[in-house]
């Protein structure tokens, strides 16, 4: 699942393409201007008849259509985006970016849905004109330097993310979520930029069941357009997100469910038992062998993903033996569009137990506040001045007052993007935010990261989920409210007698009066047990009420200290004392380690630019 399409003098070679691309396939569009794409998903990415050619990055349908064939779908919502009919209106659906070319105007269309998942990068200069799905190749054949700002905003991101259209390379741009672009090729590269701006278009106030029903009903249509037929694999767990995909699927589908984690590990012991409930294959894999895997091993996912980070998902694409390319892999709620978990007054154990205690326990209504124009420069304001507060202490070598200004003009492409959305309700701002940050880039690459041996689908991402789950209203979301009556309905009910990973020991169907207790007492007694393993100084001992991932485990590993080394063997952004440290300290239990998200993250920006460097010489 990848592309380039390239008018320059400095054209790429075949070796480049193929260490990036594998197999890849040249399209000439005309004298100047040619198209390269992998030969994996070409089948479902790659589109052409007499008018237009194009590629599309997940799927994008069209409800119009009487058609099982992707082509069919991907050719119609080409057509209507290159006539500049964005943003899409009600007839299609999708979780997609897309490149279309008009060969009679000769017009280029980048545009990618209201979220973004799949990246697109683009250089536009003079007489050149680079777009591809991959930042390593635009950044080697342009021979571009490391964009310092764009490695500054991922350190103080908090997740590991850009803001706006930067990138970590100079000169180049990645699209907004929501934006269109219109080039025209034949009239100096003129361009003309659109959005969609369809999220929170309203409030829908309707009884908690109804909501349900609805999206139930919303869900079970996305998934069958999504599929098409085909049979399909899905990221399964102990949680919710995948149960409920698993509870919309096609009856007459083959499936294949698969998870991470070991097979004793409660977690996937639940995930298993919900896979009984379809009659899916089911498959586990344990992780800690490639948290901190091989320099090579990295290296070859950073260059043909893009996605590392969260590495639980390697051991999945490394132990499933063959490649399912033509095969739709589905994935949960990423954007946790369903949860209203992103509201600031839900954060944390204890404020989770006083809304409950004061709110849901009542039947009470949460009092959210209007979204005044006031609100939301107020908003922006403390947004900002937490981004620049974070610069000031960040230990990296850059110019602050550059970095400071370069910064707010970022966060202003995002604020933007946000007020042109009809948000209602403060609260739901920081959602939006988060929709934009959290869920686009570090949360989507648990999706990307899997195009290296399956087709990513996300459906319960799509357009049209995205435009109706925002416009619920937020008090059917709060503490899983929605979610627990979606559990209720008739079809899924065969789940809700599972327990869930977070509320073990009961069956998820319980009062809330119940669950949350239990959640509040599990959560105790995990944080006491890791109180005590690193009291103790032992990898060993128990850190959770049920068994499940022993950081400190993956932290022990044979060869990890060695590997982080190795990945900045060649120090380009001056990360490696930093990261070697933290290592240190997390192996040696002076500070815990709740993930290795961080540091494989400042590994693969440090590795991204040393494959730059490398390929450069390839081009």
């Amino acid at each position: 699942m990848n592309f380039l399409l390239i008018q320059s003098l400095k054209s790429p070679s075949e070796k480049l393409l193929s260490e990036v691309f594998g197999k890849n396939k040249k399209i000439i569009l005309n004298n100047r201007l040619n198209l390269f794409v992998s030969e994996n998903n070409i089948n479902d990415c790659f589109f052409e008849d007499k008018d237009i050619a194009g590629y599309v990055m997940g799927y994008a349908r069209s409800y119009l259509l009487n058609s099982s064939d992707s082509i069919n779908h991907n050719l119609f919502t080409g057509k209507e985006i290159s006539n500049k009919k964005w943003p899409l209106n009600d007839d299609f659906t999708g979780s997609f970016s897309m490149l279309t070319y008009c060969k009679k105007s000769q017009q280029i269309s980048i545009s990618n849905d209201c979220i973004g998942y799949h990246p697109i990068y683009y250089f536009i200069k003079n007489d050149e004109l680079i777009i591809s799905s991959s930042l390593i190749l635009t950044g080697a054949i342009l021979g571009e330097s490391t964009d310092e700002i764009g490695v500054t905003e991922k350190l103080i991101s908090g997740e590991f993310c850009t803001f706006g259209k930067r990138t970590t390379v100079n000169n180049v741009s990645s699209l907004l979520p929501g934006e269109a672009i219109f080039i025209n090729y034949s009239n100096f590269f003129e361009i003309d930029n659109k959005y969609d701006n369809t999220l929170y278009n309203g409030i829908i106030d309707k009884s908690t069941k109804s909501i349900a029903e609805d999206v139930s009903a919303l869900l079970s249509k996305e998934i069958d357009i999504c599929l098409l037929n085909k049979n399909t694999s899905v990221a399964v767990s102990g949680g919710l997100d995948s149960r409920i995909i698993l509870g919309h699927l096609p009856s007459s589908k083959k499936v294949n469910c698969v998870t991470y984690g070991d097979s004793d590990f409660y977690e996937t012991k639940i995930a298993k038992k919900c896979a009984k409930k379809i009659n899916g294959n089911f498959s586990s894999y344990g992780i800690y062998e490639y948290e901190f895997p091989s320099k090579k091993i990295l290296k070859d996912y950073i260059l043909k993903t893009e996605a590392t980070g969260l590495q639980c998902w390697v051991p999945i694409i490394e132990g499933v033996k063959k490649t399912y390319f033509n095969e739709p892999f589905l994935i949960g709620d990423i954007s946790d569009s369903l949860t209203g978990k992103h509201y600031d007054f839900i954060k944390g154990r204890m404020s989770k137990i006083y809304v409950f205690l004061k709110y849901t326990i009542l039947f009470r209504k949460i009092p959210f506040k209007l979204n005044t124009n006031e609100a939301f420069n107020n908003w922006k304001k403390e947004k900002s001045d937490f981004y620049i507060s974070k610069l000031k202490n960040l230990n990296y070598d850059f110019n602050l007052e550059t970095a400071k200004i370069s910064l707010q003009n970022d966060l202003n492409e995002i604020f933007e993007r946000i007020s042109a959305h009809n948000v209602k309700y403060y609260e739901q701002l920081n959602e939006l935010f988060s929709v934009y940050t959290h869920a686009r880039f570090p949360m989507a690459k648990q999706l990307i990261i899997t195009k290296k041996k399956f087709l990513p689908q996300a459906p319960i991402m799509s357009l049209g989920m995205m435009r109706f789950s925002t416009k619920i209203n937020p008090n059917e979301k709060i503490l899983f409210k929605l979610l627990d009556e979606i559990l209720n309905l008739d079809k899924m009910k065969k789940f809700s007698n599972i327990p869930t990973a977070q509320i073990p020991f009961i069956p998820y169907k319980f009062s809330r009066i119940i669950k949350l207790p239990i959640w509040a007492i599990r959560s105790l007694f995990d944080q006491i047990l890791i109180k005590r393993q690193m009291r103790l100084k032992n990898p060993k001992a128990r850190n959770r009420l049920l068994k499940s991932i022993n950081w400190v485990e993956a932290y022990n590993q044979k060869d990890g200290l060695k590997n982080i080394s190795d990945y900045f063997e060649n120090d380009f952004l001056g990360l490696r004392e930093r990261c070697m440290k933290t290592f240190n300290m997390r192996s040696q239990m002076k500070s815990w380690p709740l993930s290795t998200i961080d540091l494989i993250s400042m590994a693969a920006m440090n590795i991204e630019q040393e494959l730059i460097s490398e390929l450069k010489d390839l081009k």
